[in-house]
């Protein structure tokens, strides 16, 4: 009688924390896809992270996602905070302080939970759509996130990342060589500086 409460007791707290989880990836990288499998719908490819470049026209940074059984690369425009959280991961490098990309892994990890994989899966208007397939226990979620976001987290899990084959079919208009020289990481500039700009 007393092991079966404690049980359910245990059963109960494991599921409010991982939905407690669930909600603060949602607040980190966009709104809960809901429990579950769903697809990006379509035939997907996988792919690697070549590199995050600068864009030669523009000079805003680019992750470059290669496919691994082919030689299409689709380019992504991102943010300069989420490229060095990419190039950091690429080169080895840690930050001296953990940035949101650090703080998610942790609370998975804390959760014993994992990402399974993620999904470039959608551009409209301009912008690109990603999926975070998250898994806790004998659940799954799915997240919406930014691509950069998704790309960053995938790369903390050593986790798959697929493109949507109708994103790499599609050529940009304009787009940085992949042999281009990767994006170098310089240091952050001093934070008290940075408050007297404010």
């Amino acid at each position: 009688m007393h092991r079966t409460l404690r049980t359910r007791a245990h059963g109960a707290r494991a599921h409010r924390a991982r939905l407690a989880l669930a909600v603060l990836l949602a607040c980190l990288f966009g709104p809960l896809g809901g429990l579950g499998c769903h697809e990006s719908g379509g035939p997907e490819s996988a792919v690697e992270v070549l590199r995050v470049a600068r864009d030669p026209g523009t000079g805003s940074p680019v992750v470059l996602l290669r496919e691994i059984e082919g030689d299409r690369v689709l380019p992504i425009w991102i943010g300069a905070s989420e490229a060095f959280s990419i190039a950091s991961r690429l080169e080895g490098q840690r930050p001296p302080r953990p940035n949101s990309h650090d703080l998610a892994k942790r609370l998975v990890d804390q959760l014993e939970g994992e990402v399974l994989r993620i999904v470039v899966t959608d551009l409209r208007e301009g912008v690109y759509y990603a999926l975070i397939r998250l898994g806790l226990g004998s659940r799954q979620f799915e997240i919406d996130a930014r691509p950069s976001d998704a790309i960053a987290l995938a790369l903390r899990y050593d986790a798959p990342i697929f493109v949507s084959e109708t994103l790499l079919t599609q050529q940009p208009t304009s787009a940085p060589d992949p042999q281009d020289e990767p994006l170098r990481l310089e240091a952050a500039p001093d934070r008290q500086e940075s408050l007297h700009h404010l």
